[in-house]
């Protein structure tokens, strides 16, 4: 699955995060030793094409995109859910369509690489929620990385409570 291995790879150099292409390389080995994970590593493939349709027809941007890979492979509900759909109506435009729709919900990427995420749905306050180039916050990078640093571990744990350990 080069596919999955380009995406997880892409994903991993943007954020500067080689544990982060190692977890997603174990999830697939382990996945493509059981029929119904390999099921699951096509979809995720048939997810994945859509979404690169999307960037060379300039529908998304390369965060977006990266964004959107990143879903897919860490196997977001949200993904599933537009799939599940995808397997009803099997029309590939509806899936572009629902993938689109996800892609502008990204909360964008700092310059660091480090994914930003939108916190205001949780009761959090997300003091850098609009981008503001005239006022940078000198603790920003620090910011970025507390942020980087909990996304990554939040990954971890969304990958281990997707495959615990037998």
């Amino acid at each position: 699955n080069s596919t999955l291995l380009f995406a997880a790879y892409s994903v991993a150099v943007s954020a500067n995060d080689s544990e982060y292409f190692a977890e997603i390389c174990k999830d697939l080995a382990t996945s493509m030793a059981s029929e119904q994970g390999k099921v699951a590593c096509e979809a995720q493939d048939e997810v994945l094409q859509v979404c690169d349709q999307l960037y060379m027809n300039e529908k998304i941007t390369e965060n977006q995109l990266l964004y959107l890979r990143h879903l897919v492979l860490i196997r977001e509900e949200a993904v599933a859910g537009i799939y599940d759909d995808f397997q009803e109506h099997q029309s590939v435009p509806l899936l572009a369509k629902a993938l689109y729709e996800l892609a502008i919900t990204h909360p964008y990427q700092h310059s660091s690489g480090a994914w930003k995420t939108d916190y205001s749905k949780a009761g959090v306050k997300d003091n850098d929620s609009k981008i503001d180039d005239e006022e940078e916050d000198s603790d920003s990078s620090e910011e970025e990385e507390d942020v980087y640093e909990k996304e990554k571990l939040a990954r971890k744990t969304q990958l281990q409570m997707k495959n615990p350990p037998p």
